[in-house]
């Protein structure tokens, strides 16, 4: 008898691996569709401090904890404006954020996903040729 896939995923970054963790704990067959990881340009980021709860939701914040991203105490950002905005994290429960290693915090993500039963299959782009 053949398993059906529940759910299909497109896009195996982040939010994709987190939302296949989350629906493969709630009982659902799922599959990641994405990109070899040599196709990719990722750079760094910052999470704000309470990506803890969720990590700890994924199952992921020990995992998280060991990959030796580094903690940030705050950000300073100007996204379409020239004014800079302070986010300060010391006044949050969770006393700070972290500066992540993208590639390494994607392959956490994704190796989570795979201990929880989450199929992945890696496409090759090929171009369009003229019809």
């Amino acid at each position: 008898m053949e398993k059906l896939i529940d759910v299909a995923i497109i896009g195996d970054g982040p939010a994709g691996a987190a939302a296949a963790i989350m629906m493969a704990k709630s009982g659902l067959s799922v599959c990641i569709i994405g990109l070899p990881s040599h196709n990719k340009i990722m750079f760094g980021e910052t999470l704000p401090p309470h990506i803890k709860e969720l990590l700890i939701r994924l199952g992921v914040w020990k995992d998280f904890l060991d990959d030796g991203h580094l903690a940030s105490a705050g950000n300073i950002s100007a996204w379409g404006d020239s004014q800079l905005k302070e986010s300060h994290f010391i006044f949050h429960p969770n006393s700070y954020g972290w500066h992540l290693d993208r590639p390494r915090f994607n392959r956490m993500l994704l190796n989570a996903a795979k201990r929880n039963g989450v199929y992945c299959f890696y496409s090759k782009i090929e171009p369009i040729k003229d019809l």
